[in-house]
């Protein structure tokens, strides 16, 4: 067995549980949940990540739909292994549209290097229209331009 950090970033929780190295990283969202350390929700999206940088798990609640990212790690230990796992993090998005959103501002609303970086698929899981996407992108135009112009002063 051994010790787990985990922080749930959402309400600032920390907690640390034992997990048997072998256990698919798949298994963490469910031992959370079985620690009562993440609550039960219908609907929204989790994310796990390693040092609340690197992310390797989605759970789509609402279409029960896990995405896990293929960093050549099958089980929590090797996982810990390659990396300098200080601790794991779970965030929760209230909806698709929310974790969506959130893809493609970081993106600066470019779908392109999206899928060039192999989250174009994780993204069309969101269901976003394109009126959707249109507005986002006016959004990060405003924001830049508003950047521009403090910089200018």
């Amino acid at each position: 067995m051994m010790r787990v950090n985990f922080r749930f970033l959402n309400k600032d929780i920390k907690g640390e549980i034992e997990v048997d190295p072998e256990m698919p990283i798949r298994e963490l969202y469910f031992k959370a949940l079985d620690y009562k350390f993440i609550p039960i929700i219908k609907n929204g999206v989790w994310t796990i990540r390693l040092n609340g940088i690197l992310q390797i798990f989605i759970y789509f609640v609402n279409i029960n739909h896990f995405v896990l990212l293929n960093y050549g790690h099958n089980n929590i230990g090797e996982l810990f292994a390659i990396n300098d796992v200080n601790f794991i993090s779970f965030e929760y998005h209230s909806s698709p549209e929310e974790y969506a959103k959130h893809l493609f501002i970081e993106y600066n609303g470019d779908t392109t290097s999206l899928f060039r970086d192999g989250w174009y698929d994780v993204y069309k899981l969101c269901n976003i229209t394109s009126e959707k996407e249109q507005y986002w992108y006016n959004q990060c135009i405003k924001k830049y331009s508003q950047n521009l112009n403090l910089k200018d002063e």
